[in-house]
């Protein structure tokens, strides 16, 4: 009995001591994919820049790229996120009033209803998950009318729903959505894809039907990294972007089937690696080790 009280104030006390990290105040990035019987299809990534002034209170600005890495030339601005008491509110693009979206002081059994979108959860259980080498609370939210225990996704601190941050609740009408990863200051904190694959290498297929075949290596890598294709690449072209969209490299022209892409001064991190031919571009990760 001892031994179980013991346990069980352990893990109260592990829940308690997590440091809140709360709604990220910049280099955050999340990647999203959507499902269906007709396959699995990436969405542009989510990604926030910069701050808002709205009825006297600072918020957080909130885009969505139309490329396939953050790019603010062109991207779109979803919407504005504050963080106040351990509650994330946002006033969506489409609509001027404020609107509750997450609140982590919730424990197991209670309920909350969703402002956007009407839909009312409940937390079937609160727990620790280890990320990046530190504990997150996390919350495993069900429909409130689901009394089987299952959780349709989790809430983790820091990062938002295991749907996509702006999509709390969506679980319950569409089921599709899913949170690959979630990057900060270059650093994927979290992946629900065994290979870590953050899909960024879905612009440019038609170049994999083409015939174009490329091979990158070594990856992660120290001082240079090669690419070979299977034929002479014509007007081609290689560019490094941080996870942020920014490049960190000049757009490298060349006309051969094997090139070197150097270092540099480049400090270790993941990085994206944009890969040009005369059909199209595709992005690929690079690890800096």
């Amino acid at each position: 009995m001892k031994l179980l009280l013991f346990l069980v104030l352990l893990s109260f006390s592990k829940i308690q001591a997590q440091t809140y990290f709360g709604f990220p105040d910049s280099n955050a990035v999340w990647n999203v994919n959507y499902s269906d019987m007709g396959g699995e299809f990436p969405e542009n990534p989510i990604f926030i820049y910069g701050d808002t002034l709205i009825d006297g209170r600072i918020y957080k600005k909130v885009y969505q790229s139309e490329d396939s890495l953050p790019n603010l030339a062109n991207a779109w601005y979803k919407a504005a996120v504050r963080d106040s008491n351990q509650q994330w509110f946002f006033v969506f693009s489409w609509d001027s009033n404020e609107m509750l979206a997450y609140d982590f002081n919730l424990n197991t059994g209670d309920t909350i209803t969703l402002d956007y979108n009407d839909v009312t959860l409940r937390v079937n259980e609160v727990d620790s998950i280890l990320l990046a080498g530190q504990y997150r609370k996390r919350m495993k939210m069900s429909f409130i009318y689901d009394l089987s225990g299952f959780s349709y996704e989790d809430w983790i601190d820091g990062i938002g729903s295991t749907f996509g941050l702006l999509d709390p609740g969506l679980s319950i009408v569409c089921a599709g959505h899913q949170l690959t990863c979630f990057h900060q200051d270059e650093l994927l904190i979290y992946t629900s894809r065994p290979d870590s694959n953050c899909r960024y290498s879905y612009v440019g297929t038609n170049n994999i039907e083409s015939g174009i075949g490329l091979k990158i290596y070594p990856n992660p890598a120290k001082d240079k990294i090669l690419l070979k294709f299977d034929e002479n690449c014509e007007n081609c072209g290689a560019q490094l972007f941080d996870i942020m969209g920014r490049p960190q490299s000049s757009l490298m022209q060349f006309n051969s089937d094997q090139t070197e892409l150097l270092r540099g001064e480049l400090i270790s991190g993941l990085y994206l690696l944009k890969i040009e031919t005369a059909t199209g571009y595709w992005m690929e990760r690079i690890i800096w080790e």
